[in-house]
């Protein structure tokens, strides 16, 4: 074969010297390719050209549609043979590769070659560049970069914490193939644990093929900390039930209640067990039962971690009028026996019974008929109560008032009298 070509090239060639005064267009004597590496080397040479401006590289890859894919300048009106090349290569689709040339005079004209075939395995795959970390707030930002893609679906994000095992913590969406760079980022916030935290990537193909990056490492300083979000109260009968909330535990062991009764020494009354480290949100109670004494009740929560360490909450001042529930016998009746003393200064003791479960309210009224004291607005078990209700709690001046107990439909209203 280049025997043959060299042959015809060196006649041609003492044709032309031959012919010099007859003017010949592009001649091209040979067109030919042979796949390279993840590429194909083509080559072809001219027996004489006229006005040649150049030659354009049309390439179709598994019959797709002809493109562009390079120039190589002619030279210009000449007698004398002349060889070109052009490789294409970073080729990254496994195929049946065709190509054909497209000779461009000087004038703008143009003629195509015949098409050549050639078969292409390609061994190019998605290339990480480049995988960095670095800290932010309570976290660490990671990227990385692409300078080639191939079938690529995307990029799993693995984490390990302290050496533990690694897990799944995220997932950023490839290029599928792509001969162009492409710059990737992910943020993992709101670490919760002190230490070392390590990373890779799995780069995953559309078709379930994959591989795993570099693992870098960083070491990370939390500053997150168990987070009270709520902390209130409701009346419960006999007692006060505490309800607070968090939004995050870092080795949270749980909480301490402690309380005060009208200015005493706060002493810790209950405990309830925390979450240790965990992200969801978490709602917790401790109801403080049997309170026999009225007044200002205080009450803050000491949460504390594992090792010790503690942090208190925000205090809570209420205002308790006692309810105690003074019999265990069976109730058949919804009662409300009279206020005494009656006349009173500067309280007095109600008793009231209940015969089923229920929503209940009782209620001060003025001989007017205006509410001037909420004293219950709870739901309640059936049983016997007492309560007492001083006169200053709710600015009782001498006068009449009523009380009214009051349970669905049913309703019972008491006459009190005080003298001051």
């Amino acid at each position: 074969m280049k025997f043959f070509r060299y042959t015809t090239l060196i006649f041609t060639a003492l044709f032309s010297l031959l012919k010099a005064d007859v003017p010949m267009p592009v001649e091209l004597i040979y067109f030919e390719g042979s796949a390279i590496e993840n590429g194909a080397h083509l080559i072809w040479g001219t027996a004489t050209e006229l006005n040649n401006y150049g030659f354009e590289i049309q390439r179709s890859i598994n019959q797709s549609t002809f493109e562009n894919v390079g120039f190589v300048f002619g030279h210009g009106t000449t007698y004398a043979p002349h060889d070109y090349e052009f490789d294409d290569t970073g080729l990254v689709y496994s195929g049946i590769y065709r190509y054909f040339l497209k000779q461009i005079d000087n004038d703008g004209q143009y003629k195509h070659s015949d098409t050549i075939s050639i078969d292409i395995i390609s061994t190019i795959t998605t290339t990480i560049n480049y995988f960095l970390i670095e800290p932010i707030t309570n976290g660490v930002s990671l990227t990385w970069g692409t300078t080639v893609e191939v079938n690529n679906y995307g990029f799993a994000i693995f984490r390990s914490i302290n050496q533990s095992q690694f897990d799944s913590i995220g997932f950023v969406e490839g290029h599928g193939t792509s001969t162009e760079p492409w710059n990737y980022s992910y943020s993992d916030t709101g670490l919760t644990i002190s230490g070392s935290y390590s990373y890779f990537l799995k780069q995953i193909n559309s078709d379930g093929q994959f591989r795993f990056s570099d693992t870098i490492s960083i070491d990370i300083i939390s500053t997150i900390t168990t987070t009270i979000s709520y902390f209130q109260f409701e009346y419960i009968p006999t007692g006060i039930s505490l309800l607070w909330g968090t939004t995050i535990e870092v080795n949270n062991y749980g909480f301490a209640i402690f309380r005060s009764i009208n200015q005493s020494p706060f002493d810790s009354v209950g405990f309830v067990d925390g979450h240790g480290t965990s992200t969801e949100p978490w709602n917790y109670s401790y109801a403080d039962l049997g309170l026999n004494i009225p007044g200002i009740y205080n009450y803050f929560i000491k949460q504390i971690n594992n090792n010790g360490d503690f942090k208190n909450s925000d205090t809570l001042f209420i205002d308790f009028l006692v309810s105690i529930r003074y019999s265990d016998q069976l109730v058949n009746e919804f009662s409300l026996l009279q206020n005494y003393p009656n006349p009173f200064n500067p309280s007095t003791k109600i008793r009231f019974s209940i015969s089923n479960p229920g929503y209940i309210t009782l209620k001060i009224y003025d001989v007017t008929g205006r509410e001037i004291g909420l004293l219950i607005n709870n739901e309640y078990m059936s049983g016997h109560f007492e309560m007492n209700i001083p006169a200053d709690k709710y600015g009782l001046t001498s006068g009449i008032y009523f009380l009214s107990l009051e349970m669905g439909n049913n309703r019972i209203t008491r006459k009190m009298v005080l003298q001051k």
